[in-house]
């Protein structure tokens, strides 16, 4: 956006030049030059302006925060991502014949519903990795970008992550009532859709993948 709205000040800029040259050749009157002159000084002085300058007051409060996808700490997130993926893989099908929990379990548990809490807050933190090896970190186009794709999938596993440990606490404690024992089956027959990240991490491969590669290479 930053470079189109720079290209368009520059093509602007030279119909300016232009016009000032003819208008000087054709009569050389003040009241022609006066005004191109102007436009040429106005579009030169944005066409200096730093990006930071053309972008949007939440984009510049955020930069800061926003992470390269390519960073080491970057990188070992998607792989924590990829390990939990793995966990749900091996224990929610496990969960149907209501086993014993163990402490590995609820660490598991525990460790996974925060890993993806705050897993929707460093999508909107990650800037975005192009083709060409450059790194958009405007907010706005990372939010749009989230938005679009699986910001509505991410929110909906989470809530139900955190709807799952609320029923399942309420059933302990209300012991053998029926409602509560019928509402935690029916959040382990949910549980599965928690594969449903497995898509996500399949379609995320080739952009995790290109991270990696520029990080060797950079």
């Amino acid at each position: 956006w930053t470079k189109g709205l720079k290209s368009h000040h520059r093509s602007r800029r030279g119909s300016g030049v232009t016009a000032s040259h003819s208008d000087s050749v054709d009569g050389g009157q003040g009241s022609k030059n006066g005004p191109s002159l102007t436009r040429n000084l106005a579009w030169a002085d944005l066409d200096d302006l730093d990006e930071t300058e053309l972008m949007t007051p939440i984009d510049r409060m955020v930069r800061r925060f926003i992470m390269q996808p390519y960073t080491p700490k970057r990188l070992a997130w998607d792989v924590c991502g990829f390990i939990f993926v793995c966990l749900d893989i091996l224990l929610i099908p496990m969960s149907v014949f209501e086993p014993e929990r163990t402490a590995f379990d609820v660490t598991c548990e525990w460790s996974g519903r925060f890993f993806w809490s705050f897993d929707i807050i460093a999508q909107f933190l990650t800037g975005l990795l192009t083709d060409e090896g450059q790194v958009d970190k405007s907010f706005t186009a990372i939010s749009r970008a989230y938005f679009k794709t699986w910001f509505a999938l991410d929110l909906t596993l989470v809530l139900m992550d955190w709807a799952d440990f609320s029923i399942t606490s309420a059933s302990t404690s209300a012991g053998s009532d029926i409602e509560f024992a019928r509402g935690v089956q029916i959040m382990r027959v949910l549980r599965m859709f928690r594969l449903a990240r497995l898509l996500r991490l399949t379609k995320n491969a080739p952009s995790v993948s290109r991270s990696i590669f520029f990080k060797v290479h950079s």
